[in-house]
């Protein structure tokens, strides 16, 4: 942390905020950065959002409806002196929120109880959305469909693991990560297809019937404050839209591999879901799909062919411990899919 220098003063002036310092908070794993704002008798938060301005404006909106009803998940909005969510500087948007209680812990993977906490979590916006979709309804605006073009997304990942493995081919193995991805590309590649195959099924008759609605998309844990009763998400990934499922899938491969896909704990987390969620047999299709792509295969291959990863040695053990991880995955997979559809 340090003294900020990189913040509009034009920005700050359109804020009530008696400053008393300002700290530029710089998240490493994201490179995003924002300001942490200590005034008299309050501590704010200061976000900078790049892109579409329109979008940010509906965001801001959708959370402080959520507010409205009671829903905690978010930090509470912090307008400016004329009543807006936002100031916009030149094609940047800024917004303020104010900064949680400092007894708040980030989100522990070590801790079961935190898990919970982000299921319900995702449960209570889940059912937000859709009621707020059904408001919109009714008042004769139609609620956005979903959009699939994340499914291209997957299929480039793909489409590069076939580039990488064609030049493979052509030349003569240097090291042991090559000779890994080049014994394990078929199934891992074949294993991505399916994973697709079954989202665009999934994604075809959810298209027409499920309403679009924002994701979190960020679930770091600087991301995310565990209080007494619940999860605050401090923001949310350049606000994409989707079904709900896609960020309970997202969040469960992120941290599963951590309890080593216990198959118990999964079920546990996903009952814990569907308590409060009803999930059609599209949205099962789509989950169990986006869990078992083979992403991180993908995500290993990346950081060796652009040379950002670790060295070649730590990739490849890396490679080797999910290569065994795959075995366990599958197995929780399995008793998940058993579960979902009630055998």
């Amino acid at each position: 942390m340090g003294i900020a220098t990189d913040l509009p003063g034009y920005v700050l002036a359109k804020y009530d905020m008696q400053i008393e310092d300002i700290e530029t908070i710089k998240d490493g794993e994201t490179q995003n950065n924002y300001w942490r704002i200590k005034s008299a008798d309050s501590v704010y938060l200061l976000w900078k959002y790049q892109g579409d301005l329109g979008l940010l404006q509906e965001v801001l909106e959708w959370r402080e409806l959520l507010a409205e009803k009671g829903y905690m998940e978010f930090p509470l909005l912090y307008k400016t002196k004329s009543g807006k969510n936002f100031v916009q500087e030149e094609q940047n948007g800024y917004f303020v929120t104010l900064c949680s209680p400092e007894r708040y812990a980030y989100f522990s993977p070590e801790k079961s109880s935190g898990f919970i906490k982000v299921v319900d979590a995702l449960s209570r916006l889940n059912t937000a959305t859709k009621n707020l979709a059904v408001i919109k309804d009714k008042q004769t605006e139609r609620p956005e469909k979903v959009a699939v073009y994340w499914l291209t997304a997957y299929q480039e990942k793909l489409n590069k693991l076939l580039c990488f493995y064609r030049y493979l081919q052509e030349k003569r193995l240097a090291n042991d990560f090559e000779r890994l991805f080049v014994e394990n590309f078929e199934g891992f590649y074949e294993r991505g297809q399916q994973a697709i195959q079954r989202m665009v099924l999934a994604s075809s008759s959810l298209e027409e019937s499920e309403e679009a609605g924002f994701l979190i998309g960020n679930f770091l844990p600087k991301n995310m404050l565990e209080t007494e009763t619940g999860m605050i998400f401090l923001n949310m990934a350049n606000y994409p839209k989707g079904l709900p499922i896609h960020d309970l899938s997202l969040f469960l491969k992120m941290y599963l591999p951590l309890q080593k896909w216990d198959a118990e704990f999964a079920l546990k987390l996903l009952t814990r879901y569907q308590e409060k969620v009803a999930l059609a047999n599209q949205e099962k299709h789509l989950f169990l799909a986006l869990l078992s792509f083979p992403g991180r295969f993908c995500t290993y291959t990346q950081q060796y062919w652009q040379g950002t990863g670790d060295n070649i040695s730590e990739l490849a053990i890396n490679l080797i411990n999910y290569l065994c991880e795959i075995y366990w995955q599958d197995r929780c997979l399995e008793r998940l899919e058993k579960s979902l559809w009630g055998e």
